[in-house]
């Protein structure tokens, strides 16, 4: 499954006309979810659309199903103390045909995965302002391996704990997995 987004101009057209028109194969409401300052909603709908990729024709052969998620969020602004209204309208072509509950539950895993991991990597690492571009793979593995032995010693706040790590080498070799 991969997210179709606006960087193929055609396919995202011809999917959001489709998504328009076509009667859902399956639909998934997703419970209400209250966290910090935001109150979200999503709604999966599963769609049959290679009738009506019609010069996208080529991506039929790809393309199983079609899922349109929508997300209904309110977002609290602590200046104004009001709820401001957001909706947000994403879609995934899939190889393979599922219930929406199915594809909800599978994007819905993705983004948890996101923001555990590359949203840590950015935020606590900087690996996005990172100027390596010689072997940036090694770097990334690297990285990968500081997190993993933070997570396995169950270390909540990275950027704290890289913090202290950076000023005690004997707090970084009192880890369990490192020796």
């Amino acid at each position: 499954m991969v997210q179709i987004k606006d960087n193929q101009k055609l396919l995202h057209r011809e999917v959001k006309a489709a998504c328009e028109h076509a009667q859902p194969v399956s639909t998934f409401t997703a419970p209400i979810e209250k966290a910090r300052n935001r109150i979200e909603q999503r709604e999966a709908s599963v769609f049959i659309v290679n009738p009506y990729l019609i010069e996208s024709r080529d991506w039929n052969r790809y393309i199983a199903c079609v899922v349109q998620v929508k997300r209904y969020t309110e977002v609290k602004n602590t200046q104004t103390q009001q709820w401001e209204p957001r909706q947000e309208t994403a879609y995934y072509a899939a190889s393979h045909l599922h219930d929406a509950a199915w594809f909800a539950d599978v994007i819905r895993g993705h983004w948890g995965t996101e923001n555990r991991h590359h949203n840590v990597r950015d935020v606590a690492l900087k690996e996005d302002a990172s100027h390596i571009r010689k072997n940036p793979g090694i770097f990334a593995r690297m990285r990968s391996f500081a997190l993993n032995i933070l997570r396995f010693n169950k270390v909540e706040n990275i950027r704290g704990e890289l913090s202290e790590n950076s000023f005690s080498f004997e707090n970084i070799m009192a880890y369990q997995g490192v020796n």
